[in-house]
């Protein structure tokens, strides 16, 4: 009799805390979406385009949590034209491209991480598909035509004087990533990844490296490490950056995602959206690149095609 009087009286304190963390989750929901934070609360947070064709919202965006995991996930970016990828510039700014439609829409992103207002940028550029910022100037993959594009970024965060740069050898060019003043290109169909050295606002001395990939539509640079997301496998493929910004000793270090479509990196964690079955795997970064203990996190995902990481 006595037993069970103690396990009566260790299970309310256990109930009280379920029914905190609950509200606390509500809570939080409902700061997030009626406070307007003046200055940076350091918060990071996560956001997943749900490529879905409607009019509603195009972005779920999470709190990042200490150990990785995603919490407080909530739909933003109203009515902002079917996107399908997001990229950030340095200024509190989403850029969302949308192949489909051949528009590109620019966000502020409050401190409570919601893109409260999207409006469209008017550039004129054929199945954008990804953007990428260097010295003023947005660089964006187009998809179908096979180049890539600049725009000058205006204080306005508008994007305008677009033009070609003049390597027309890309191959359905995915997503571009420049670091050290190097474009580094993904593409469909091909086992490589094109490098370019920004000149300019031009491409110039572009050549092919890496080895092994396969439908390549992401890279990202962490410590020592490229870490390569191939849609074809569904794997993510871990490569040694020389001096000379060629990529080598290119192997595979993680299988087994769903329609992997994009690749995200923050802290010791590595983030894999999985479109097929509407979710984001999370990862454990180990020295050597490998990825393990890799976990879902998050919810409210819809048909999720890309993933940047961001602190306002």
């Amino acid at each position: 009799m006595i037993f069970s009087w103690i396990k009566k009286g260790l299970a309310w304190p256990a109930l009280f805390i379920i029914f905190s963390m609950q509200a606390y989750s509500i809570d939080l929901n409902k700061l997030r979406e009626t406070q307007h934070f003046t200055v940076s609360q350091n918060i990071t947070y996560a956001f997943v385009v749900n490529n879905v064709n409607s009019d509603g919202f195009g972005v779920t965006s999470c709190i990042v949590n200490k150990d990785g995991t995603f919490s407080s996930c909530l739909p933003t970016a109203p009515k902002s034209s079917n996107p399908y990828t997001i990229d950030f510039d340095n200024n509190n700014n989403a850029y969302l491209s949308n192949s489909s439609s051949n528009t590109i829409s620019y966000c502020p992103v409050n401190y409570n991480g919601i893109l409260s207002i999207c409006n469209l940028s008017n550039t004129n550029i054929t199945s954008p598909m990804g953007i990428a910022f260097f010295s003023g100037y947005a660089f964006i993959s187009n998809y179908s035509g096979n180049s890539v594009s600049y725009c000058k970024q205006n204080y306005d965060n508008t994007l305008s004087n677009c033009g070609n740069t003049l390597y027309f050898r890309f191959k359905e060019p995915r997503r571009i990533t420049i670091q050290n003043g190097i474009a580094y290109i993904t593409g469909d169909s091909k086992e490589t990844i094109t490098y370019c050295f920004i000149k300019n606002r031009q491409l110039a001395h572009c050549n092919e490296t890496g080895s092994t990939f396969n439908n390549s539509r992401r890279i990202v640079f962490n410590n020592k490490y490229a870490f390569i997301l191939n849609n074809g496998g569904d794997s993510v493929s871990v490569c040694n950056e020389n001096s000379d910004g060629t990529l080598v000793n290119c192997r595979i270090k993680a299988v087994g995602f769903n329609n992997a479509n994009d690749l995200a990196i923050f802290n010791n964690f590595a983030y894999i959206v999985n479109n097929e079955d509407d979710s984001v795997s999370k990862c454990n970064i180990q020295s050597d690149g490998s990825l393990t203990n890799c976990n879902l996190t998050g919810y409210n995902f819809q048909n999720p095609t890309s993933i940047a990481i961001y602190t306002p």
